[in-house]
């Protein structure tokens, strides 16, 4: 009987400590701790395909731009992206456009600068238009009347060009306020002042011309730009 009890006894330990132990790990797993957060975390993501798998377990020792010799090492690296020729990074006005004038034709670029150089200066520019848009600059100093010109400095943008005219962006900018204008311009032929005494200007563009007067085979005629407009797009005070 004795024997019995025991046993009894035994298997109830026995059990009720399973059960103690079941309910500890019960609680242990329902416990936050960091393992649990990791495989939260783990399980929300969503992970993508792994990038380059090879390359960053690639072991590079040489490479074909950079010297057997030279120990790869971020130096190296650096001595060699600061030594290649990068593209030029040109600004960009909000508003205005882009400073890039790589593109411009030279030749229409430099009958502006002489143009603008000499309308800061005051001077006579009737010359720099074709003879039908000189009511142009007339408009032009009606408009700009009271703006400070010679105290004025100028810059252009990128070049748009059309079908009939190049149309350059220009802003002006004094001490209060800036200008900004489109500036239009055609490729005229001229006669050469060196080969005769004619200066007449036609149209490049047109189908039908007026021959050019003067003695002189047609090497005498010159290509130049004119400006056939200048419209004002914006006046602001600098605050």
């Amino acid at each position: 009987m004795l024997k019995r009890f025991y046993i009894l006894t035994f298997i109830s330990v026995l059990f009720f400590t399973g059960c103690s132990r079941s309910d500890i790990a019960d609680k242990l797993l329902k416990t936050k701790h960091l393992k649990n957060t990791a495989d939260e975390y783990r399980e929300q993501n969503q992970w993508t395909l792994e990038l380059e798998k090879t390359r960053l377990s690639e072991k590079i020792s040489s490479m074909d731009y950079i010297s057997s010799e030279i120990r790869l090492n971020p130096d190296a690296f650096m001595a060699y992206e600061a030594g290649r020729e990068k593209p030029a990074v040109y600004p960009e006005i909000d508003g205005f456009g882009s400073l890039d004038i790589s593109d411009n034709d030279a030749n229409a670029m430099a009958e502006l600068y002489s143009f603008m150089t000499d309308f800061k200066q005051g001077k006579e520019c009737e010359t720099y238009f074709d003879k039908d848009s000189v009511f142009s600059l007339v408009l032009l100093v009606n408009d700009l009347s009271d703006f400070d010109l010679k105290n004025s400095y100028w810059y252009s943008g990128r070049a748009f060009v059309g079908e009939h005219a190049v149309q350059v962006p220009v802003r002006m900018v004094s001490s209060n306020r800036y200008v900004d204008m489109n500036v239009y311009l055609k490729e005229m032929q001229a006669k050469d002042p060196k080969a005769g005494s004619s200066t007449e200007v036609k149209d490049s563009s047109a189908s039908e011309s007026k021959e050019l007067s003067a003695t002189g085979s047609n090497d005498s005629v010159v290509s130049k730009y004119k400006i056939v407009d200048i419209e004002i797009a914006d006046i602001q005070n600098i605050q």
